[in-house]
């Protein structure tokens, strides 16, 4: 009896790259392989490019959502009148389906700003901007004549304060036109009424947040387009 013997011939292919040693074993060249790897890697850049940009759209629509139905509010309520009247008064009353969703539209711009500091960003930055959340949910909750939301309605104005302090802290001239804006306000208002003056600011703090956020959104794809290995890549 004639032993029959079968000979398998791997080949294995080595590709060294900056950081690592990729082995290819089997028939595929090395060449195709760094064509797919970089065909690869541009698809995960764009995707995070693409993901970056959508989301820089939902949090400026959701900012002009506020800023209308902010419109919408007054011109519906009384023209007059609801100038002096806080954010929380627009919940009682024949305005009080506005109200509400002038609430629901702070909420949304919260969330998108949340979501996306924990995708692109510092998710330290995400946890605070959560519990501006919950503190706006019990304002939101909470009749306008309970002490519990006029306390509540101050903290979340102080915290919100505090965090957009923190972050221009490097940057001394914006820091300093932040931390006059509360006076600012008061002035250009004329002082005629804590209602406008709080939405005054309120309408701050949302613009504030929505430059922070494509500052944020436009550094990740930044980040995304300048990827180490997409120039070896081009050349390849």
């Amino acid at each position: 009896m004639k032993r029959s013997e079968l000979k398998v011939t791997v080949t294995l292919w080595m590709i060294q790259t900056a950081d690592r040693v990729i082995v290819i074993s089997g028939d595929t060249r090395p060449v195709d392989s760094v064509v797919d790897a970089c065909t690869s890697r541009g698809d995960w850049a764009n995707a995070g490019t693409l993901g970056a940009g959508g989301q820089t759209v939902a949090m400026k629509l959701a900012a002009l959502l506020f800023f209308g139905l902010l419109i919408l509010v007054h011109q519906v309520c009384s023209p007059y009148e609801a100038l002096d009247w806080p954010l929380s008064a627009f919940r009682e009353g024949d305005c009080e389906p506005l109200g509400y969703a002038l609430f629901g539209a702070i909420a949304l711009v919260t969330a998108v700003y949340s979501v996306d500091l924990k995708r692109f960003k510092d998710p330290i930055e995400a946890i605070d901007t959560i519990g501006f959340g919950v503190l706006l949910l019990f304002v939101a909750v909470s009749p306008n004549r309970w002490m519990f939301h006029r306390a509540s309605a101050f903290t979340l104005l102080g915290c919100a304060y505090v965090f957009f302090a923190i972050h221009l802290r490097n940057n001394r001239p914006l820091m300093f036109i932040h931390l006059c804006a509360p006076i600012g306000l008061a002035v250009v208002t004329g002082f005629q009424s804590y209602g406008i003056w709080q939405k005054a600011l309120i309408s701050y703090f949302v613009v504030a947040g929505t430059i922070h956020h494509h500052v944020a959104t436009r550094d990740m794809r930044g980040n995304a387009e300048g990827t180490p290995g997409l120039s070896q890549c081009d050349r390849s």
